[in-house]
């Protein structure tokens, strides 16, 4: 992976992740938990939570960690493959517990979420021929963003001000 690429992709899902809390999930082909950040609320409740505006696609392995250990595994193979029902278990188990930091794997884009309670969420990065994951917002002020973990260890950025396009340079290779 690009360290530039790597970089501009963490400053980014910081800033859409940060103080944010999985608040759902739906499966469609895919699991896709849904992310939501508390907002000052009108109403007079602490806060409101949008939903829907930001959804992380997860489409390889996951395993989530009581803190965060020594060594993430570097393999799709190094991650157990659990059934369907315990991977929309652990996002449930996630709910409302706010991601503190955001972290990109060194070799490969593995998607690293350490929450509030200390627990970390560890999602594969590498694929050779698939994205393993994606970071989409939806009606998000400002403009939408896409962050993915594209195939042979890259992430791509699409950013709704500039249309930054990390993978561009894959283009030429094909």
């Amino acid at each position: 992976m690009y360290e530039e690429h790597r970089h501009m992709a963490e400053s980014a899902l910081r800033m859409l992740l940060v103080g944010a809390s999985f608040v759902g999930a739906r499966w469609y082909g895919s699991l896709i938990a849904m992310v939501a950040r508390p907002r000052a609320a009108e109403n007079g409740r602490p806060y409101d939570i949008i939903y829907g505006e930001v959804s992380l696609s997860i489409e390889s392995r996951f395993a989530l960690f009581a803190d965060r250990p020594a060594m993430f595994p570097d393999r799709f193979e190094d991650i157990p493959d659990v059934p369907f029902h315990e991977q929309v278990g652990t996002i449930a188990r996630l709910a409302r517990d706010p991601i503190r930091d955001v972290a990109l794997g060194e070799r490969h884009p593995h998607l690293i979420l350490t929450f509030a309670s200390g627990r970390v969420f560890f999602l594969n990065g590498y694929d050779d021929k698939y994205e393993s994951w994606t970071i989409e917002t939806t009606k998000c002020s400002g403009g939408d963003w896409t962050i993915v973990a594209v195939p042979e260890s890259d992430v791509a950025l699409f950013d709704p001000a500039n249309t930054v396009d990390l993978a561009e340079d894959l283009d030429d290779d094909i």
